[in-house]
Formats: structure tokens, C-alpha cells, sequence
């Protein structure tokens, strides 16, 4: 009997001296590379599964451009995605092309697993030397937050321990080390593991300010519906990252056409027109009825129009226009949507093709997807088909008419330009109204001066005289180079509205500061002469004509009669 219990406790010794061996194979050191390949940091982590994923602290990837795992026996495997990360909680879930050739910690998997105060754990260092072996540790205090552990534990802290793992006696991770933050703590903390299941891809992850501080490609989620809208959130600011995750979504969900539509988009902002052709061309061979053939056509016509506006180069683009009307031609053929008739009408427009846009643009105006700027685009096709102000002047009301109210930032363009065409067609009032809402949907903090002095030219032609007064002395407000032409137009308002003293004054106090001002001249002589005062007159206009002005002729001989 002795021998039997000799025998079981030799064997359990070796049992657990093999599942230390096996642990220990999981622990990896983490280095960790700056943009130009400098080592940035280097520490633990620990692989949780066969598929070469592996916990760490944020703090060591943290600012990474690239990093590597490298193994017990010197293997080395490349980080190649971040799934998810927590500054928070100094923990960050990483992806390595491992696949299943590592040894693994599985994590436990509910809180019947988590220890309590006093239980002893295997504290799982990286054996750097012969000397870092397993030993044991135990759980001093535990805390509870979001249904997840917290613990402290009696391993040193020490920044060679951190991201290590403690072990229970089933070879299941329970938690990894961390810095304990207090100030003369000599022990280190440890974070429940299970917590690493909130690092799973997620759409959200593309928007993770932790996730941004990593210049990592993200993961993408399985599903393949959060999988496109972490594309769309992703954006293409970032192009490593954004053609990572177009790559990775086509290898996932082969058979997707929108994968294909949306890495053709992005080839197209990057000017890359082959690789843009061949995932369009893809694309309508995977057409089905979640994405169908008509929305591959006109998505493709979208891309080649952005391509063209984008290069701004003219008729030497590398973009083919009439490629992008004949796309939303096709789209409309297989779907007849007005979508697609607008699509049509800014490619014509482009094309310089204006009044076949305005008619498309009418096309769309007679449908429900008839907005605001479908009008206005109605608007500057018409002007530039055939120049009718009056047309040009009615389609900017109905623009205006489509507005709703309160009104944004953006549709204060709608006001300048109905302004501009009032103007054109002897409507002063209505322009002059039209720049008073261009103003309040504005704000005057956010004006400068050539607008006031250009609301006060049309309020001259209304006789406005007062609201030219206040605009002028708005746009001299500003104390910039143009002030000499601001004084002069104030002293030519008063004399238009026959405000004869006050013309004088003006252009008096314009002669300090500028004395050889012509039109001051002529300004106070015309004001003279109207006030009968025939020397002074012929004396001002005089000088004005010595100093260049021509245009004073007619007045000399009006008033030396």
C-alpha cells in the first residue's frame, strides 16, 4: 500500500511537472517597434488559444508600429492584428500568424473558476534564464468590478513579472499580472482573464480611441454584418489599416460584392484604376439580391466621378467620364431609379454636357429624391446651357423652398447665390434680403468685410441709403488696405442720397489721411456745386482733374455756368 501511495504522489509530481513545462511554453517576451523600426519597449505576454492570440499589457504595444512575440525556443512570430485593447485596465488582446503551431493558456471561463482570498496559483514567468521557472503564488485579496476579479497577489512587482500569467491547477489561466500602482506596494496585481472577452472585434472598434493609440492593423469581427460596418466606421484615413481590413473582409466573406465594391472605392481614391476595374468587374460576377448588379454600376460610376473631380486635372484625366454616364445608364437600365438619373445628371455636368444635365436634373427635380441642391444644380446647368437669369432666378426659389427651417451652415450658399442672381436680374430688395439671411445663418463673427461692402453696393442700386451707411462703416470696421475705397464709398453714399455736408465731412477726413485721393476730390465738388457753392466746387474739381481724373469735365463746365 505504501509503495501504491509512493507511486501515485511520483506520478502527480510529474503530471504537474509537465503541465509547469507546458505553461511555460505559453509565455512569450513581446518587443515592440517605433515607425522606424526602433525598439520601442519589450515584455511578457502569453498565448490563450490555437489561433496564435495572445494577452499583453496595453502599456508595452502602446504607440507600436509593429511587434513580435518570440517563444521559448527563440521562435518569432509577427504581431499582424490588434483585436482589441483597454488603457483602462492595461490589457490589450493581439493577433500573431503563430496559427496552432504554439502551446496555449486556455482562460477559465466563468466565475465558479476565479479563486478566493488565500488560494495558491502557479505563477508563470518568461523563461528568459534556466532560473525562471514556475512557482507558486497566492491570491492575497480580491476585489469584484463588472462582474470580472481583481486581485493581489504576492508576486513581486516587478516589471519583469507583468504580463505574465497565474495558473490554476487545471493549466487554465486565471489572470494576468499587472503594476500595483500604489505608492510603496512591493506585490503586484492581476487582472481576470475573462475580461480579455471583452476585447472580441467589435464594429465599435474602429471608433476606440485606445485601438487608435496602436498603429497595428485592428482585427476584423466574425459577423459579417459588424464587419462592414467597421469598414464604413474605419473610414480611409488610415490606408494601411483601411486596405488591411478590405483584404481581410474579401478572405473572410469571398462571395460578398460589396466587399469588392467598397476595395474598388478605395483603389479609386488612390488613383489605382486596374485594381479599381477588376473588383468592380468582381463585384457584378457576386451580384445577387442583397447587393445587386444595378448598385455595382452605379458605385462604380460614383468612383470614377470622384477620380475625376478629385484629380481636377481637366481633359488629360486618367478618369473616363463617359465610362461614368454609361455606368449610371446601366444602373438605370436594370433599376429604374431616380438615384441613378442624378448620378447621370453630375456626370453630364462635368462633362460639360449642360443642358442635358439640366434636363436630367429636371428629371429628378419631378420625383420624390427632389432636395434643395437638386434644384441648385438644376440652377447652375441652366445658367451655364443657356444664361436665362430669370430661370436661373426662379429654380433658386424652388432651391429655397426646399430648405427646412431652422436653417444649417450649409444652406446659407443657397441665399448668397439667389442674392447674386437677384441682383443680375434688377431684384435689389430681394438680393439685399437675401444677403441679411446669408448673414444671420452665417453670423457676422464669421464675415469679413468685402461682404459688407458688397451688400452695401446692391443697397446703393435699392436706394438703401441708411443700410449702405451701417454696411460701409461695418466694412471700414475692419481697418485692412481696402479702408481707403471704404471712406471714399461712404462719401459717395451721402452724396447719392444728397447728404451734402456729410459728403464734405467724409471726404474732408479721407483728404488727412490720404491727400492725394482724386475722388475725394470730386466728391466734395459735386457736393459743393449742389450746394451752390460754385467756387469751392470748380476748385475741388479742379484739383481732381490735376491729379488724373478726366471724368470731371462734365461737372466743370455745370457749374462755371
Amino acid at each position: 500500500m505504501k509503495r501504491i501511495i509512493i507511486a501515485i504522489i511520483v506520478l502527480l509530481t510529474a503530471i504537474a511537472t509537465l503541465a509547469q513545462k507546458d505553461a511555460s511554453k505559453a509565455v512569450v517576451n513581446i518587443i515592440t517597434y517605433d515607425q522606424a523600426g526602433n525598439i520601442l519597449r519589450s515584455g511578457n505576454g502569453f498565448f490563450i488559444n490555437a489561433e496564435g492570440e495572445l494577452l499583453a499589457p496595453y502599456s508595452l504595444m502602446k504607440g507600436a508600429y509593429s511587434a513580435y512575440a518570440v517563444g521559448h525556443k527563440n521562435d518569432r512570430y509577427k504581431v499582424v492584428r490588434v483585436c482589441g485593447a483597454s488603457s483602462l485596465y492595461d490589457i490589450v488582446r493581439l493577433k500573431t500568424n503563430a496559427g496552432s503551431n504554439v502551446s496555449f493558456l486556455p482562460l477559465i471561463a466563468d466565475s465558479l473558476q476565479t479563486p478566493g482570498e488565500g488560494a495558491a496559483l502557479l505563477f508563470v514567468p518568461y523563461a528568459a534564464t534556466k532560473k525562471d521557472t514556475p512557482r507558486n503564488e497566492k491570491i492575497t485579496k480580491v476585489e469584484s468590478f463588472d462582474g470580472y476579479r481583481y486581485y493581489t497577489t504576492t508576486v513581486a512587482n516587478d516589471a519583469k513579472n507583468f504580463g505574465c500569467p497565474l495558473v490554476n491547477s487545471e493549466g487554465k489561466a486565471i489572470g494576468i499580472v499587472q503594476r500595483n500602482d500604489k505608492q510603496g506596494a512591493s506585490t503586484a496585481c492581476a487582472l481576470d482573464v475573462r475580461f480579455s472577452d471583452r476585447l472580441e472585434p467589435r464594429a465599435t472598434s474602429a471608433l476606440n480611441s485606445d485601438l487608435r493609440e496602436l498603429h497595428i492593423p485592428r482585427a476584423l469581427p466574425m459577423s459579417q454584418s459588424e464587419a462592414l460596418s467597421f469598414i464604413y466606421l474605419l473610414g480611409n484615413s488610415d490606408s494601411l489599416s483601411a486596405i488591411t481590413a478590405l483584404n481581410d473582409f474579401i478572405a473572410a466573406f469571398p462571395d460578398n460584392a460589396e466587399g469588392y465594391v467598397n476595395r474598388a472605392t478605395f483603389y479609386g481614391l488612390y488613383n489605382d484604376i486596374l485594381e479599381c476595374e477588376n473588383d468592380f468587374n468582381t463585384a457584378l460576377q457576386k451580384a445577387n439580391a442583397e447587393f445587386p448588379a444595378d448598385a455595382v454600376h452605379h458605385n462604380y460610376s460614383k468612383v470614377i466621378l470622384q477620380g475625376y473631380t478629385m484629380q481636377n486635372t481637366g481633359e488629360s484625366s486618367i478618369w473616363n467620364l463617359d465610362k461614368a454616364v454609361s455606368e449610371a445608364q446601366q444602373a438605370y437600365a436594370i433599376n429604374p431609379q431616380p438615384i441613378y438619373v442624378l448620378q447621370e445628371a453630375n456626370c453630364l455636368f462635368y462633362k460639360r454636357n449642360f443642358c442635358e444635365a439640366y434636363d436630367k436634373f429636371m428629371q429628378v427635380n419631378a420625383s420624390p429624391l427632389k432636395t434643395a441642391a437638386t434644384f441648385f444644380s438644376a440652377a447652375r446647368a441652366a445658367e451655364l446651357c443657356n444664361g436665362d437669369s430669370m430661370l436661373v432666378l426662379s429654380l433658386c426659389d424652388s432651391t429655397i423652398a426646399n430648405l427646412s427651417k431652422p436653417y444649417s451652415n450649409s444652406d446659407a450658399q443657397y441665399f448668397f447665390a439667389r442674392a447674386i442672381y437677384a441682383e443680375r436680374t434688377g431684384k435689389y430688395r430681394q438680393a439685399v434680403l437675401d444677403y441679411n439671411e446669408y448673414e444671420k445663418i452665417v453670423g457676422p463673427r464669421n464675415l469679413n468685410d468685402l461682404f459688407y461692402y458688397r451688400r452695401e453696393q446692391v443697397e446703393i442700386k435699392a436706394r438703401m441709403f441708411q443700410q449702405a451707411l451701417e454696411d460701409i462703416n461695418s466694412a471700414l470696421s475692419y481697418r485692412n488696405e481696402n479702408a481707403p475705397t471704404y471712406k471714399v464709398e461712404e462719401a459717395l453714399i451721402y452724396l447719392q442720397a444728397g447728404m451734402w455736408d456729410e459728403a464734405i465731412g467724409s471726404s474732408e477726413q479721407m483728404l488727412q489721411a490720404y491727400p492725394e485721393t482724386a475722388d475725394s476730390y470730386k466728391i466734395m465738388g459735386i457736393a459743393y456745386g449742389e450746394k451752390k457753392q460754385k467756387a469751392k466746387a470748380l476748385e475741388c474739381l479742379r484739383k481732381a482733374k490735376q491729379m488724373g481724373d478726366d471724368t470731371v469735365d462734365s461737372f466743370i463746365a455745370k457749374y462755371n455756368k
